[in-house]
């Protein structure tokens, strides 16, 4: 049986999961672009996952985890930057991809572990690996610093539909279940 805390929860979770989309596809629709940086299809996707992940049942925690992808994916997104730039010269060379695409992978993957160790703890720094892959793997030839901030970006703005979300569900259901 699903308890009226999960209730919450899957209300909390959808409610968040839409409004992201909407936003997300809303910039995508009417080709919205901050400075040089413009949203695709895949940045709605972005913003959707965060909020899935992202909610959790106690506002604290979805604060906490909403917090801890912005900055694994803000240290992906920096570390998956200077990569691309090595990656973006090997393609012009001779070197088959097959041997430096997964090794940058790797010492990305290493350089964020290692980061996250000493300092913020591992969850963190598997999101930044998700990140770094995500931007090396699915759009590996020409990436450009405006893709790496348009999925930062969709990241934030699913964060922050999340944690807005869940407070104001949580506001509303206290007035109307508050004892007289």
């Amino acid at each position: 049986m699903i308890t009226y805390t999960q209730k919450i929860h899957i209300l909390k979770t959808s409610l968040s999961v839409y409004f992201s989309v909407l936003v997300m596809y809303m910039l995508f629709a009417n080709a919205v672009s901050i400075g040089p940086v413009s949203f695709d299809t895949f940045s709605i996707f972005i913003a959707g996952v965060t909020s899935a992940i992202a909610s959790q049942i106690e506002d604290k925690d979805t604060y906490r985890v909403g917090t801890k992808r912005i900055y694994g994916t803000l240290l992906g997104s920096f570390v998956a930057f200077f990569i691309a730039i090595i990656l973006n010269n090997l393609y012009a060379t001779r070197i088959p991809v097959v041997i430096y695409v997964p090794l940058l992978c790797a010492l990305g993957t290493a350089l964020l572990f290692y980061f996250f160790y000493k300092v913020k703890g591992s969850p963190t720094a598997t999101v930044g690996t998700v990140t770094l892959l995500g931007v090396l793997l699915q759009h590996p030839s020409g990436t450009t610093y405006e893709y790496i901030t348009g999925r930062f970006i969709a990241t934030v703005i699913g964060v922050i539909s999340t944690i807005t979300i869940s407070k104001i569900v949580t506001i509303i259901i206290n007035r109307l279940f508050k004892k007289q």
